[in-house]
């Protein structure tokens, strides 16, 4: 059966750049095969050079070590097994990890708290532009810190 990615048939992937290091995957003929069916650019990097992609090697790291190895290296009871202990990991990720990027919020408590400070600051007098609040007032500020606290604490609560 072969691999056919959502959007496949819509020419969604046409023009688009998939760019990848020299991992056994991606010099398959399979991977050949299927940029040419999307329309896509196929773009390696240098051998040995992770500076390209620095975002996802980290991720990469964190992956391997937090779920595939652990504290000693883990031996999976079947390919199956290994695959849905990643997703879960994804899933916790996208979800419940905290990221030094957001703050030390989880990505859903990021959002809760986006939203908060985009309704805090158009109730107090900051204008907004694109949906990203512009601080013109410092009650603006103000608002946005204690949302951001209430969050944390929520946050905080829930564990």
């Amino acid at each position: 059966m072969r691999f056919r990615p959502p959007g496949a048939s819509t020419g969604a992937f046409a023009g688009t750049v998939l760019h990848s290091d020299h991992g056994a995957q991606y010099t398959s003929e399979e991977f050949e095969d299927l940029c040419d069916r999307l329309g896509a650019v196929w773009s390696m990097g240098a051998v040995g050079l992770s500076a390209d992609n620095p975002a996802a090697e980290a991720s990469n790291a964190t992956l391997k070590r937090e779920t595939l190895y652990g504290r000693a290296l883990r031996l999976w009871a079947s390919p199956r097994v290994a695959r849905l202990a990643v997703f879960s990991w994804i899933g916790r990720c996208n979800t419940r990890r905290r990221h030094t990027a957001n703050g030390q919020l989880s990505p859903r408590v990021y959002e809760q708290w986006a939203v908060s400070l985009r309704l805090a600051a158009s109730s107090d007098g900051v204008h907004t532009s694109g949906g990203m609040p512009v601080r013109s007032a410092r009650t603006g500020l103000a608002a946005g810190r204690s949302a951001r606290n209430a969050l944390v604490k929520n946050q905080r609560d829930l564990r």
